[in-house]
């Protein structure tokens, strides 16, 4: 018995295929946003890590008489906007977001430790320092828990 298709049948199936292809088109975009947001949150996690340990192991280094990290985050927004890397120039923006969250954090700890030290409040009870921090690093990294 030989496939009948009326002309009703091709249009409802070529309508069912057209909308598969619109959303296949969805899908594909909506994936390529979360794509690029979780590449911009391990670049801005990772610029901000990274300038982190730099400031633990060797302080804030200043340069022009300012934070490094300061210097460093706008310096690289400002290359991103005169297009020193073509199309790649979000990459240069997250990481000068990171960079720039890294001062924001340090300038922050600052300025608390500042308010808390003019209020003459201690320090939080149970609040972990760095060196706290540090010391709990060290034992994890000597395998002693």
């Amino acid at each position: 018995m030989a496939l009948q298709l009326s002309k009703a049948d091709i249009v409802r199936m070529r309508e069912r295929a057209e909308r598969l292809q619109a959303y296949a088109k969805r899908t594909l975009e909506r994936s390529k946003e979360v794509v690029t947001t979780v590449v911009t949150s391990i670049e801005v996690t990772a610029a901000a890590f990274g300038w982190g340990v730099v400031k633990g192991r060797w302080g804030e280094v200043e340069i022009f008489g300012a934070p490094l990290t300061l210097v460093a985050g706008l310096t690289l927004h400002v290359l991103a906007f005169f297009g020193v890397a073509g199309n790649m120039g979000q990459h240069l923006h997250a990481l000068g977001d990171g960079t720039l969250a890294s001062w924001a954090s340090t300038t922050g700890i600052a300025a608390g430790d500042a308010w808390r030290l003019k209020s003459g409040s201690a320090a939080l009870p149970g609040a972990k320092t760095s060196g706290d921090l540090d010391r709990e690093l060290q034992r994890a990294m000597q395998g002693g828990g």
